[in-house]
């Protein structure tokens, strides 16, 4: 009696998984397509910023070299291609190169500021630019589309390069006033003997210890001596120095 009520209630439960999967089949449908689309849609950003980097660095340089904002359009235009997003070569419009000023807060240690400035003040020399954005866009279209208005998804991202452009000056001292020092011991042989004449202070002497330059009547880096009355201690002369 009993192992036929088992019998009985085996046969009963049968086929009890089938609506079950066929309720959660489309919702792991979707779960997956979902998936699918966002991990596309990460690539296809990653893809995107690395493009608008490079085109903006690409820019920025040859803002830097020519000066000039024609060119740097240009060379955004150009460069672009070169990298694809979601399998396309990357398009650039002239519209999505915009120029600018940056500076660093936090006392030159923080992270750069990007100022806008107009093209046509940068042309005409009323404002001035260190820097080149990029604004990439693209409209990608979905693997999966399981729902019609989420068929298309636009991306955007922003990229800026600061050019900072360094003066280097060469200095040739011909007449070798800026070498007249050799050794700590005759920078202090000069300075005591200044001091001791009186023609500059003990806070002079103290500072020229320090390897401070005089803020005062003399300065360390003017020619010693300073008229043909004075001589150098000890008897040396200039070269020496």
């Amino acid at each position: 009696m009993k192992r036929m009520n088992f019998a009985r209630s085996i046969s009963t439960r049968r086929g009890a998984v089938l609506p079950m999967f066929a309720f959660l089949l489309p919702v792991f449908v979707i779960l997956c397509g979902l998936a699918i689309n966002v991990s596309y849609m990460r690539l296809a950003r990653t893809e995107l910023k690395i493009a608008s980097d490079a085109t903006a660095h690409a820019a920025g340089r040859t803002m830097s070299v020519a000066q000039n904002t024609d060119d740097t359009i240009a060379k955004a235009i150009a460069f672009a291609p070169l990298n694809s997003v979601a399998g396309q070569p990357f398009a650039v419009d002239s519209n999505w190169v915009k120029f600018g000023y940056s500076t660093r807060n936090a006392n030159g240690f923080g992270r750069y500021q990007f100022s806008l400035r107009a093209k046509e003040s940068v042309d005409n020399g009323t404002a001035q630019a260190n820097s080149v954005a990029i604004a990439g866009a693209i409209n990608l279209e979905m693997i999966v589309k399981a729902f019609p208005q989420f068929s298309t998804v636009g991306i955007n991202t922003n990229s800026v390069s600061t050019q900072v452009d360094r003066d280097i000056a060469l200095v040739l001292d011909r007449s070798g006033s800026m070498i007249w020092y050799k050794s700590e011991a005759k920078w202090d042989s000069v300075f005591d003997d200044l001091k001791n004449r009186g023609k500059i202070s003990s806070s002079d002497r103290n500072k020229a210890k320090d390897g401070w330059a005089l803020t005062h009547a003399y300065s360390p880096f003017t020619p010693y001596p300073t008229n043909n009355n004075d001589s150098f201690p000890n008897g040396n002369s200039n070269s020496n120095y």
